[in-house]
């Protein structure tokens, strides 16, 4: 029945994430046919749930799922009535197995049905260990071998392929069958003890060598030490070189931008001594001494005039310097002293200008006046 319960999980119920808690042979009708299969199984995954399924063999030891019931859909448990098991009989010959199947059915109804729990008739019941009211479990005696007892287990769990491949290859080495277990056990019993006895020779054997290995082992423990401390002392030196290196990067970091503030000071200071030189006393002479009347006097006023206007407008990072000011005030006292002179003579001209033009105007208005008196004087 082990083996058949393997098989049936590994064919139907793993892939599909359900686990196999008990089987039992069971038929619908009495003619004969395939054999009929019903499997008590639960979901792997949370939340847990149980089916009752009906499986039947096929040809070439292959199985089918036909249909299935939930646990909880399910009314009572009639272990004896002849009536009800005319639709699923147990087969008589495996009394022990309808047994367990149906213990296990009571047992995960009480543990996962807080209600709605099928109604069990006509069935000794507990005939396992179920859970007391202080969580405690009540164990009962049952008649069977060791195999029926491992049967019990809810928590089972079929053998993977390479753990079967395995087992078979460690009957096939001893010569014996999968139902010689006693005589693979005992086999298996004598080989350990071979096993550990040689062990034992061995260690016995090899007692200086492993007195020699462990002091190797502190040897190198020691060394192991000082290398570290070696290790140790390397790493503050070459942090201590980091830190160097980090701080000469920084000082050179700033030396080259002191260079370039430097060069850039340079150039304007250049740039300002180039237009403070460009006024030169000439041209204040010029501004100071000027007469308008004379045309090579304006020529040098106009020159200097220019040169003077572009000094004030140029705009530098070194018009805040106390000499940029003092010169400023110096050059708008002598262009106010030289506008108001260039005003007054422009005022005297502009006035000799307008005498002038009335004079005529005055004149050829007296000429005019004697024509025609004169004119008058004829007619008359």
């Amino acid at each position: 029945m082990a083996s058949l319960r393997s098989n049936l999980q590994k064919a139907l119920f793993q892939e599909d994430g359900e686990r196999l808690l008990a089987v039992a042979n069971v038929k619908k009708t009495l003619k004969k046919g395939r054999e009929l299969y019903l499997c008590l199984v639960v979901t792997t995954t949370q939340p847990v749930s149980a089916r009752i399924w009906m499986v039947k063999s096929e040809k070439e030891n292959s199985f089918s799922k036909k249909e299935h019931y939930a646990l909880r859909d399910i009314r009572s448990v009639d272990g004896i009535n002849p009536r009800k098991d005319n639709y699923i009989n147990f087969i008589q010959t495996l009394q022990k197995k309808k047994s367990f199947f149906i213990r296990q059915l009571f047992k995960f109804s009480n543990a996962n049905l807080p209600i709605q729990k099928p109604e069990f008739v006509n069935v000794s019941l507990p005939v396992d260990t179920l859970p007391s009211k202080n969580g405690s479990l009540n164990e009962e005696n049952f008649d069977g071998d060791s195999k029926t007892a491992a049967e019990l287990d809810t928590n089972y769990q079929p053998i993977s392929l390479k753990e079967e491949n395995d087992f078979r290859h460690l009957l096939e080495k001893a010569n014996l069958q999968i139902g010689q277990a006693r005589q693979f056990s005992s086999s298996l019993n004598d080989q350990l003890s071979q096993l550990d006895s040689a062990n034992l020779s061995s260690i016995m054997e090899n007692e200086q060598n492993v007195a020699e290995l462990i002091g190797l082992i502190d040897t190198a423990i020691e060394l192991a030490e000082c290398v570290e401390k070696q290790l140790d002392e390397y790493d503050t030196l070459l942090s201590f070189v980091r830190d160097s290196v980090e701080l000469i990067e920084e000082k050179d970091s700033l030396r080259h931008i002191e260079q370039q503030n430097n060069k850039k000071l340079a150039t304007e200071l250049e740039d300002f001594v180039y237009q403070l030189e460009m006024v030169q006393d000439q041209h204040i002479e010029a501004l100071k001494n000027a007469n308008l009347s004379d045309p090579i006097s304006i020529n040098l006023c106009c020159r200097a005039a220019r040169i003077i206007d572009h000094f004030i407008t140029k705009k530098s990072e070194l018009n805040s310097m106390q000499a940029y000011h003092s010169r400023i005030e110096m050059l708008n006292k002598i262009t106010s002293e030289f506008v108001d002179r260039f005003y007054a003579h422009i005022s005297t001209i502009f006035g000799n200008m307008v005498r002038g033009f009335f004079d005529c105007f005055f004149l050829s208005f007296s000429r005019s006046l004697l024509v025609l008196y004169r004119n008058i004087f004829y007619r008359l």
